[in-house]
């Protein structure tokens, strides 16, 4: 049985200017509940893929940003085959944390035709939609179309999200694992907020490729956004692309964007789906900048930018107020992006508040041993000592010393106290943020908004040798299957990616694994 992770934004962006702020879309949305048309409803195989099980026939969403970016998404799909009927479950991830996200008008229907040409409609009661906790930020909903759907069905559900992330949105792909006969967003960009829109498709960028798009970021961040908006107005606002157009990356403010492609292709089936999605076309769609004296609309969005957001009360998101010409948000550089997390109180500050280790290290650091035989007793002390909970995160949940008092925790309470144990010892030890292939594409050009999702632990001895760790791993296998093969190494001096392919990791058979 396939079950679609429907994303919260996953549509593609094309360049389109000069329509009016606040306006209307010049046309009516591509699909309306319910009705569906005569070629959808004879359609019996789609002639580009005549083996497709099922063709999605339309994919809409729409965008406004208010108080909240209420995200639309209408989606309907045909069954074509048997083997069709295995596309019949749904699953719409979000945060439910502090109700970060919040899911309205979720609907869902199946439509059958009879043979006199009239619509059966069979629709989801509200019981059939589901809420499966993955951790304690995240969350699924989930639903199956059981009842009535059979060769011939058009399937059709229909949402809407309201979340405070107007930072970062998923990306969009045009492909899927169907074939898509229509695929269309609208996105409404209010004059307060400045965004990248970027086009890639295919190899990422080479050396000289990043060098150039770093330095337009750069220029970008350096000059005052109406400034710069006004002098790439005659390069269509295009702030950087490659030669060959397979890079395209725009500066997008105060306008309305309509973006439609048809016919898409599936994904191909001889690779993974991570690495179809790598060099499939897609466009990402990222804050560069919140500024100015926004209306009290925008208030809860501009609060959530905070990186304290969760200790900011609801009576403040409301109450205070910004002057004139300040900046909410701005995109980090790859240094500041490193000093927030050096002195983020959920971090880099765990590492340097006083832990009772004694209990832990006092028969391990009375040894003579090598840098790397220290380091992995420590480890094994510590994996008899706690209990991965299961959470992957980038920040701890809590204190580390009520995590040696409870012997629980998540991903990052978990590893960053091994790496304190570890610095405790005498190691030169530090974290690495890592991102999941299955969690969409690692972007290295510019700090993307919390694109990673786990850590890891390097150490490094007089040599350079690293080893890495990672307490929520069996045996210490690090899941390179599972995460990109490149990390953020978090330390004062000399920071930045770290490279697996020159590293090596410990089983607790206690042999060194050479990495591909």
């Amino acid at each position: 049985m396939k079950t679609y992770n429907i994303l919260l934004l996953s549509l593609v962006f094309l360049a389109s200017y000069g329509l009016p702020s606040y306006g209307k879309f010049d046309s009516k949305p591509p699909i309306k509940w319910g009705q569906v048309n005569d070629f959808e409803i004879q359609l019996k195989k789609y002639d580009e893929s005549p083996d497709a099980p099922a063709v999605i026939l339309c994919d809409y969403g729409d965008i406004e940003i208010t108080n909240r970016a209420m995200i639309t998404r209408h989606v309907r799909i045909k069954i074509l085959s048997k083997d069709g009927l295995n596309y019949i479950h749904f699953q719409i991830p979000y945060v439910y944390k502090n109700d970060y996200d919040d899911i309205t008008k979720l609907k869902a229907q199946v439509i059958n035709i009879d043979k006199k040409g009239n619509l059966k409609i069979n629709k989801l009661a509200n019981f059939e939609f589901t809420k499966e906790i993955i951790d304690d930020e995240k969350a699924l909903m989930s639903f199956t179309f059981s009842d009535g759907v059979e060769v011939g069905s058009i399937l059709e559900f229909q949402y809407e999200v309201a979340s405070l992330n107007v930072i970062s949105f998923d990306d969009w792909f045009f492909q899927n694992e169907l074939p898509t006969l229509w695929s269309e967003i609208r996105f409404d960009t209010p004059e307060q907020f400045t965004y990248l829109m970027t086009y890639k498709k295919g190899n990422e960028l080479n050396p000289t490729e990043k060098l150039e798009f770093e330095n337009q970021l750069n220029w970008l961040r350096s000059t005052k956004t109406k400034k710069a908006l006004r002098e790439l107005y005659s390069s269509n606002n295009i702030l950087y692309q490659t030669r060959d157009k397979r890079f395209v990356s725009y500066v997008i403010n105060e306008r309305k964007k309509k973006i439609v492609h048809k016919d898409i292709p599936a994904f191909p089936t001889d690779k993974p789906l991570y690495l179809s999605k790598d060099g499939s076309p897609k466009i990402s769609l990222h804050l560069f900048e919140s500024h100015g004296l926004n209306h009290p609309i925008y208030k809860p969005v501009v609060m959530a930018m905070d990186e304290n957001y969760e200790n900011i009360s609801k009576t403040r998101v409301w109450y205070e107020r910004n002057p004139v010409g300040y900046i909410h948000y701005k995109l980090p550089t790859w240094d500041t992006f490193n000093d927030n997390y050096l002195n983020n109180e959920r971090f880099g500050i765990q590492l340097i508040k006083h832990v009772d280790y004694i209990t832990i290290l006092d028969d391990i650091v009375s040894q003579d041993l090598s840098s790397e035989d220290k380091a992995i007793n420590i480890y094994a002390k510590l994996k008899s000592s706690v209990r991965w909970n299961g959470n992957y995160n980038t920040f701890t949940s809590t204190d580390l010393n009520k995590v040696v008092k409870n012997e629980e925790g998540n991903s990052a309470d978990l590893n960053l106290l091994l790496t304190y144990l570890f610095r405790r010892s005498g190691l030169n030890a530090y974290p690495v943020l890592v991102k999941s292939k299955y969690d969409g594409v690692l972007e290295t050009s510019y700090p993307a908004h919390n694109q990673f999702n786990h850590v890891i632990v390097a150490v490094q001895d007089i040599s350079g040798k690293i080893l890495l760790f990672d307490m929520t791993a069996p045996n210490n296998n690090v899941p390179y299957s599972e995460i990109y093969q490149k990390g953020w190494a978090v330390k004062k001096n000399d920071y930045g990616w770290l490279d697996f392919t020159n590293t090596k990791t410990y089983s607790d058979e206690k042999s060194l694994v050479e990495l591909l």
